[in-house]
């Protein structure tokens, strides 16, 4: 490559840029060898620096800051690659701009943790999924900040839901007591046990009462998902025999043991929350993650989507509504 473009040589890319979200705020990542990605004042850019400087990635030539989409790239021999591409990298790095038939939902020439340019978007290979790298933080109506995710065609939170208000301002009861939870047909949360601590990686389970309120718990742009949702993203994922292995968290900080088939190559991070059930007893933190869904039953139930630590299946039933579980939103299309 020309010395007058960038130098984005490095001797490896160390992490898979699907769990990076990229956006403008003075935060960064180093990979081996220089390289650079995220909000990086000049003062700390070396050229083949890179950042996401809203609405546009660009690259540091050592002098200034420069699109990364909308320049000519000169690689092997001199060869023209076309507008906007930094072609192979020492095996981790690729930003890509090609026409015509371009790249394919499962290419395996690219390594995990190449980047392209859609046309649309920039977008980082997972080794099974092309995800965006700029989706940006989402934010309920008591301040928590959300991760999304992008899976296909659709943006989910990477997050359980954690509000303790609809999106109008009015508060959801809080709800300790097993008889006075069991008994009720109107919104309320809890956490797992009445556990505070557990609001930080599971969220609040809330009741079905609360997710179909009409003052709405997702923020504006975001919906509860439908059957229909959660059907789309496990098509997605390869059927309901093994998307729940690539929904799962993987590992055993959250999952018991054997936390089957858990990849999480989605990105969904699918955490095990349990559930509260229509009794009012708590079961299933570190077995089960579950989560509501539209629509209704016809005998006072509703539709759950669930995952277990045993199993690489997704599977949905259809459970009481006095039953608190997680909630994960979905953003509008």
């Amino acid at each position: 490559m020309k010395k007058n473009f960038l130098n984005l040589t490095i001797s490896t890319l160390a992490i898979l840029l699907m769990e990076v979200k990229l956006v403008s705020q003075p935060v960064s990542l180093s990979v081996d060898g220089g390289l650079k990605i995220g909000m990086v004042e000049d003062s700390l850019a070396v050229p083949g620096t890179i950042r996401w400087n809203d609405p546009d990635f660009e690259g540091y030539t050592g002098l200034y800051w420069i699109k990364l989409k909308g320049f000519r790239v000169f690689f092997r021999g001199d060869v023209d690659w076309g507008d906007g591409q930094i072609s192979e990298i020492d095996g981790g790095i690729q930003l890509n701009a090609f026409s015509g038939s371009g790249f394919t939902n499962v290419n395996p020439v690219y390594p995990p943790g190449s980047i392209r340019w859609s046309g649309k978007d920039f977008e980082g290979w997972n080794g099974v999924y092309w995800v965006s790298l700029t989706g940006r933080p989402l934010y309920d109506v008591d301040g928590y900040r959300y991760t999304t995710v992008i899976i296909g065609t659709q943006t989910w939170m990477k997050e359980n839901l954690k509000t303790s208000k609809f999106l109008n301002g009015d508060p959801i009861p809080q709800v300790f007591d097993n008889t006075t939870w069991s008994s009720l047909n109107s919104g309320a949360y809890t956490w797992y046990e009445n556990a505070t601590e557990k609001d930080l990686d599971y969220g609040k389970l809330y009741n079905w009462y609360a997710v179909t309120d009409v003052r709405k718990l997702c923020p504006v742009g975001w919906h509860i998902p439908t059957a229909e949702d959660w059907n789309t993203l496990i098509n997605f994922l390869g059927g309901t025999s093994q998307a729940g292995g690539k929904m799962k968290e993987s590992g055993l900080k959250h999952w018991n043991d054997p936390n089957t088939g858990a990849t999480n190559e989605s990105g969904f991070s699918g955490l095990p929350g349990g559930l509260r059930s229509f009794n009012g007893t708590f079961h299933f933190l570190g077995i089960s993650g579950l989560w509501w869904g539209t629509p209704a039953g016809n005998f006072g139930d509703a539709y759950i989507q669930a995952l277990g630590a045993t199993s690489e299946a997704v599977t949905n039933y259809y459970e009481d509504k006095r039953t608190g579980t997680s909630v994960r939103c979905i953003k509008d299309p």
